[in-house]
């Protein structure tokens, strides 16, 4: 509908802010009857990505100071620079500690 309203040269990307995780029980996963007005038929998937909240959307888990989550795989696209300053303070410091 977008590409619509903005020309056939547009680019139009959807985000998906869910993990769908709590969908599987429910009638989303099931096929449901195409109505005439469904725009369904005319999207064409070119690709998607998927990203954990944490680490790899702010820093390289292969090279940060924690260790990488086990089902991270690694990609050719170049990742942004941590904005963790390694080591410079404690990742957990308890009240008492703060005193």
């Amino acid at each position: 509908q977008v590409v619509r309203e903005l020309g056939p040269q547009a680019v139009v990307a959807t985000v998906f802010a869910d993990d769908n995780k709590k969908y599987l029980s429910t009638d989303l996963v099931h096929d449901e009857q195409l109505e005439d007005d469904y725009l369904s038929p005319s999207v064409e998937l070119l690709g998607f990505r998927s990203q954990r909240r944490d680490c790899h959307t702010c820093c390289d888990p292969a090279v940060c100071d924690t260790d990488a989550p086990s089902d991270f795989i690694p990609d050719d696209e170049p990742l942004p620079v941590c904005a963790r300053p390694r080591h410079a303070r404690p990742r957990h410091r308890r009240r008492s500690e703060e005193r």
